[in-house]
């Protein structure tokens, strides 16, 4: 089976892009950067989710951050199930997400961020 690739993207504050690659086996790492000083993110590959999307978990934990990056896209989804909102704010595993709607290249996404950890974030993309 072909190796597949994929890109996740996420915008740290106004001066830092930071672009995670997946490598075959679901998981890529990034250096440390000033948007996230703790040290490596990894783009982790969660499976599908709510709605169908495509759950990406970006960071700090490896692979176990799954869990997690499920748990915030299913509270999101029966969130904006309720009522639609531009900014959305979650509470999952004794943390405050805040989930908006991002735009993509070329389509929009959903990115959550732990705001207890600003490096822990979960993408819902298409």
């Amino acid at each position: 089976m072909r190796s597949i690739r994929t890109a996740a993207v996420a915008l740290a504050g106004s001066a830092t892009l930071l672009a995670l690659a997946a490598a075959p086996s679901g998981a890529a790492t990034a250096a440390a950067t000033p948007a996230n000083p703790s040290g490596p993110v990894e783009s982790v590959l969660c499976g599908s989710g709510w709605n169908g999307l495509s759950v990406v978990a970006l960071t700090t934990k490896g692979s176990t951050a799954c869990g997690t990056a499920h748990r915030v896209a299913d509270a999101y989804g029966k969130a904006v199930e309720v009522k639609y909102r531009k900014v959305v704010t979650l509470h999952v595993d004794d943390a405050r997400w805040k989930c908006r709607e991002r735009q993509g290249d070329p389509n929009p996404y959903t990115e959550c961020v732990n705001l207890k950890d600003r490096g822990e974030k979960v993408q819902l993309v298409s």
